[in-house]
């Protein structure tokens, strides 16, 4: 996807969500924003890992 793709499709996305979680994304992507883009992607991956193995994580976790 292009660049100006991507940002419409953001904005069309923000425009259904409800004020209290915009605040919420404006501070993530803030933050976001002052990583790497190698600690970014790390994130992505970790998330990612924990959502495929919630059960395993849960199990770790009890």
């Amino acid at each position: 996807m292009e660049n100006d793709e991507l940002k419409e499709e953001l904005k069309i996305l923000l425009d259904s969500i409800p004020e209290e979680v915009l605040k919420e994304i404006l501070v993530y992507i803030k933050d976001v924003k002052k990583r790497s883009v190698s600690n970014v992607k790390l994130t992505h991956k970790m998330i990612q890992i924990i959502r495929e193995d919630r059960e395993l994580m849960k199990k770790l976790a009890g």
